[in-house]
């Protein structure tokens, strides 16, 4: 068996459902021993971290576009802006949701994004036009994360379109949205990636399916849950 061939069957072995990655996040908050604020900085934290190691230069001075939904993947958007400000990109951050519909730990690290940066709302399709702008070195897809079951919109048919004409630099933060989590199938619109960021395991869905093909690069961060993966399978 080839290395890529040994890998790929270490990363079947690891992969889990959307359902036994909630357990484990729950478990380990439950526990007390991480807030799911925490859970989210370290998310987020560890994307910029592996963006930063793929694109350096754009990382560090380049434009930046964050799009971001009103649930958890979004708040790891919030963190990811803000991280990558600090490195010294300049993003913009479009929220796919009214403002006030924020709440928990998204709202909370949308305000502290919003202490240096701005939040836009905006429908699909004025992503759409932001992206066929063009000008941005970097983009982030943050709108659904693992929990979404059903496929997108026809609304997000523009945004993929756009999506799709970027060369590269493209990111989705623990799985592409429009990808399904457990089965890989992409029945709607998917955001394609040049790298994937998840998180503590693969998702069965990053490796089945149109899994493989719409992730691109696969990597998976440790956000600190240990080794509590077997209490949520």
């Amino acid at each position: 068996m080839s290395k890529r061939e040994t890998k790929r069957a270490e990363m079947q072995r690891q992969a889990l459902t959307s359902a036994q990655m909630r357990a484990i996040e729950a478990a380990a908050i439950a526990s007390g021993r991480v807030s799911g604020a925490q859970l989210m900085e370290r998310a987020g934290a560890g994307a910029v971290q592996e963006i930063a190691e793929r694109w350096p230069q754009a990382a560090a001075g380049g434009r930046v576009l964050v799009l971001c939904g009103p649930g958890n993947n979004g708040g790891d958007g919030f963190v990811i802006a803000r991280r990558l400000t600090e490195l010294g990109a300049r993003p913009t951050v479009l929220l796919a949701a009214a403002r006030a519909r924020l709440s928990g730990d998204a709202a909370a690290m949308a305000a502290k994004w919003e202490r240096i940066g701005e939040t836009i709302p905006a429908d699909p399709g004025e992503m759409a036009e932001r992206l066929e702008g063009g000008g941005y070195d970097l983009a982030v897809d943050a709108l659904f994360g693992t929990g979404l079951a059903r496929p997108l919109s026809p609304a997000f048919a523009p945004l993929a379109e756009a999506w799709s004409g970027l060369d590269d630099g493209r990111t989705a933060v623990d799985i592409p949205s429009g990808l399904n989590a457990d089965t890989g199938r992409a029945d709607g619109p998917a955001l394609a990636a040049d790298l994937t960021v998840t998180f503590h395991a693969p998702k069965r869905g990053h490796l089945r399916g149109a899994g493989p093909a719409l992730c691109g690069e696969l990597r998976t961060v440790d956000i600190g849950l240990g080794n509590l993966a077997d209490s949520g399978a």
